[in-house]
This record gives structure tokens, C-alpha cells and sequence, in this order.
């Protein structure tokens, strides 16, 4: 591939900047810039010529309008995202771009989970799903064990919202299945804070565990959180998360 020209470069560099200044955690107004400078960029640039440089600022400018309409709760704003990654789709599958494909089907999935739950389209939650099937295709658990792991707890939290939000117990059930499945590969040791979530998206979901089941499953929930506070409490992120899960249990107690 030729090189990019300076003008391009220039700025795709100023993005950097301001992505490793904002740490992890940007501002409505840093959000706004960075997709600003995003669009400026991919307008300027020859989608024929820099087909993969192209697909890969879409969907970082996915990435921005995600985290952005999330913050902001603007559903638009999510649909643009998801315009910004089908647009990063089509080009990588042109390219036979195996893996930016499946790791932007991955963040579609769980941009379309949100606004789901933002607008309560059931639809939404089923297109999630297709995308990480489509992930999944790419993502064989032998060969991308963390990514296929990370992929069927992204799953899993789909099916829970799925599962709350209509009442269906069957889709809990799955939900339950795909984080099972998920902490087989992704263990304290090879993926400790993806570990962590998954076990705590677990422990949740016990503890919220439908009229049908019987008391062992919250009390199940309960005792993974309490023991993740035990085995993780050196890891100061690790232990934040599931301190707030904890406190989370009175509320989740009145759902029952």
C-alpha cells in the first residue's frame, strides 16, 4: 500500500494525541472532537486507495459515537455509530480482512445491545446477536481463545438484557450458558480482568435469577462475588468492579 499523504498522516497522528490524552475515560466535549476529526479525515481520504486505513478510522469513529451516545443517551448519535462500523464492514470484507472485520462485528454487537435497552427496540437485541455470531465465525476458540471468550460474554450480556426486559427465562438460561462457556477460556490467569467481569456478569445474573429458580442460584451469585473480593482484592481495578456489584445486591434483592 503507498504511503498515506503527509496531510492525512498529520492528522491521523493528532488523533493519537488526543486519544492518549483523554486516558480511558473521554469527555462529552473530547468525544465530539476526536469523531470530529475522524469525519475530517476519512472526507479527506481515498477510500479506493487506503481501503484498510479507510475501514479502520470508521470504525474507530464507531468507537467515538458508541461511547459518546451511550454517555449522552442520544439514540441517534448510536445509529450513526452503527452506520460508521456496516460502512468499516464492507470494507474489510472486501479486503478479506479476517480480523478487523470480526473485532468491528464485535463492537456493533455490542453497540446495538445498547440501544436496545436505550429505545427498547427487540430488534436491536437480535442484530446484536447476529453480529456476534458473524464474530464468532472468525473468532474460533482455538485459534483466539480470548477474543472468541470475550465475544460469548458480550453474547451472554445480550441475551441477559434480552432475557430481563421481555421476561425470558429461556434466554436467561443462554445467558447463563455463554459466561459458563466464556470463564472456561478466559481464566484468572490468561485474561484476569475479563475473568472478573464475566464471573461478575455470572454472579448477576444468579442473583437475579427468575421466579422459577429456586434460592440456590442467588445464593450461588452471591458467593462468586464474595469470593472475588477474597481472590482479586490485590487488583485494585478487579476489586472496584466487583465492590460494585456487591453493592448492587439490596437493589437486586427487591427485583426477586
Amino acid at each position: 500500500m503507498k504511503p498515506l499523504p503527509s496531510e492525512i498522516t498529520s492528522k491521523i497522528n493528532k488523533l493519537k494525541k488526543m486519544m492518549t490524552d483523554c486516558n480511558a475515560s473521554p469527555s462529552e466535549e473530547a468525544l465530539g472532537r476526536m469523531a470530529d476529526l475522524c469525519i475530517s479525515i476519512l472526507g479527506a481520504l481515498s477510500r479506493s486507495a487506503y481501503k484498510l486505513t479507510w475501514a479502520s478510522l470508521q470504525t474507530t469513529l464507531g468507537n467515538f459515537l458508541h461511547e459518546l451516545g451511550v454517555l449522552t443517551r442520544q439514540s441517534e448519535t448510536l445509529v450513526r455509530s452503527a452506520n460508521a462500523y456496516r460502512a468499516a464492514l464492507f470494507a474489510f470484507a472486501e479486503e478479506d480482512a479476517a480480523y478487523p472485520w470480526a473485532q468491528t462485528q464485535n463492537n456493533l454487537g455490542v453497540m446495538l445491545s445498547r440501544l436496545g435497552e436505550m429505545i427498547g427496540n427487540p430488534n436491536c437485541f437480535d442484530q446484536a446477536l447476529d453480529a456476534f455470531g458473524a464474530a464468532l465465525e472468525v473468532f474460533v476458540k482455538d485459534d483466539f481463545p480470548i477474543e472468541w471468550a470475550g465475544t460469548k460474554t458480550n453474547m451472554g450480556n445480550t441475551l441477559e438484557s434480552v432475557g430481563t426486559s421481555v421476561g425470558d427465562v429461556a434466554s436467561l438460561r443462554r445467558a447463563q450458558t455463554a459466561y459458563k462457556e466464556a470463564l472456561e477460556v478466559a481464566t484468572r490467569k490468561s485474561a484476569p480482568l475479563q475473568w472478573a467481569k464475566t464471573l461478575t456478569n455470572l454472579a448477576r445474573r444468579l442473583i437475579i435469577a427468575q421466579p422459577d429458580a429456586d434460592c440456590d442460584e442467588f445464593e450461588g451469585g452471591e458467593k462468586i462475588l464474595r469470593r472475588l473480593v477474597v481472590s482479586c482484592g490485590d487488583a485494585a481495578v478487579v476489586f472496584d468492579l466487583v465492590e460494585e456489584a456487591l453493592n448492587e445486591i439490596p437493589r437486586l434483592i427487591k427485583m426477586l
